[in-house]
């Protein structure tokens, strides 16, 4: 049986919570640890709260390559901080190191929130830029992923699409091998799903607003 998407996709769903000077947080202030999934396995981070706003996160461990992680650790870093929020843009060249830091912290504050039925779009970087991706989201769970848009190369790119999509909805999770031959095709397409689900949550919490 198929589980719903809050319950598979852990750490990976984005919650919007205004900033706005005030306590944005509803976790008692103290020191908490979590992981996401980079592109060289785990990232572990630990999110410290303070008088209920995020005041510190720090990158414990991981085996993401030094160089490109470093730009990707940071700016994520200082942009949730600054805007006390999941709800920010990865850094282009390290999207993979970007969600890792957002899902740590999602998962380290115990963040999980549905995501509605409805039809999203997302995008993440390919090799040969954009790869705009539909999810449809049916009874709690990933239905369907259709690839709008891309500048891959035809031919290599089919089996990364194809199988990584298979993958997905099979497993009902991002946390699946990317295709060998086709990694970066692979990771576009669980970027533009990951983009389309917080996507999802944007329009959900505008809705409860209005």
């Amino acid at each position: 049986m198929l589980k719903k998407v809050v319950l598979v996709f852990t750490g990976l769903l984005v919650v919007l919570l205004a900033a706005a000077g005030a306590a944005a947080w509803d976790v008692d202030d103290g020191t908490y640890q979590g992981k996401g999934s980079g592109y060289g396995g785990e990232v572990i981070v630990s999110v410290v709260i303070t008088e209920g706003v995020i005041s510190e996160i720090k990158v414990v461990e991981h085996n993401e390559t030094p160089i490109l992680s470093d730009a990707g650790f940071a700016t994520t870093i200082a942009r949730i901080l600054a805007e006390q929020s999941l709800s920010v843009d990865t850094v282009s060249g390290a999207t993979g190191t970007s969600q890792a830091v957002l899902d740590g912290v999602a998962d380290a504050l115990g963040i999980k929130q549905d995501v509605p039925d409805g039809t999203y779009q997302g995008k993440g970087q390919g090799y040969g830029g954009e790869v705009i991706v539909s999810v449809v989201v049916a009874e709690g769970i990933i239905s369907e992923i259709t690839i709008v848009e891309h500048n891959e190369t035809p031919i290599i790119s089919e089996a990364g699409f194809k199988t990584t999509i298979e993958r997905i909805l099979t497993e009902q999770s991002l946390e699946v091998d990317t295709v060998s031959g086709a990694t970066g095709t692979s990771q576009a397409v669980l970027d533009g799903v990951a983009d389309a689900l917080a996507n999802a949550l944007a329009v959900e919490k505008v809705s409860e607003s209005n």
